[in-house]
């Protein structure tokens, strides 16, 4: 009998170890999926801006005011979708259960000073292109003006 409630009793303990190791093995398979989640959304940022600085390159060595105004629809959509991401990273930001036992990325100061920088250079990046779209813009009119006056003889 003593026997018996040994084997009894190390099996609910085998039991329990393996549910404990089950669970911990599942938050953790959730954790790295999730940051794996993180990084491809961080990563979309990143080449979102990479996208807007190429448009600021194309707008300004463009010449035809019809593609400059393709250039900032271009833009304009970069700009759409950085803004959805950045809410999405704005949302994220809710401390859970599990947060308190596994590091989470989204809590992470520096990972969150980091994404600041990332919406300010957006920010900037934004304000740039206005002053160059104006810019260039101004300069095909007065050159269209400039050819419509004196045309060569």
């Amino acid at each position: 009998m003593i026997i018996r409630k040994k084997v009894i009793v190390s099996f609910i303990v085998l039991m329990f170890f393996i549910v404990t190791i089950s669970v911990l093995s599942l938050f953790i398979t959730h954790q790295i999926k999730d940051d794996l989640n993180f990084s491809k959304q961080v990563l979309k940022l990143i080449n979102i801006q990479e996208n807007m600085n190429e448009v600021i390159i194309l707008t300004i060595n463009e010449k035809s005011l019809v593609n400059l105004k393709d250039k900032k629809s271009d833009f304009v959509k970069y700009e759409q979708h950085f803004e959805l991401l950045q809410k999405t990273f704005k949302q994220n930001e809710k401390k859970e259960f599990k947060d308190y036992f596994f590091d989470d990325v989204h809590l992470d100061s520096e990972v969150k000073e980091s994404l600041l920088n990332l919406f300010k250079n957006e920010h900037s990046i934004e304000l740039v292109f206005d002053n160059i779209y104006d810019i260039q813009t101004n300069i095909l009119l007065n050159h269209a003006l400039f050819k419509k006056l004196y045309p060569l003889e």
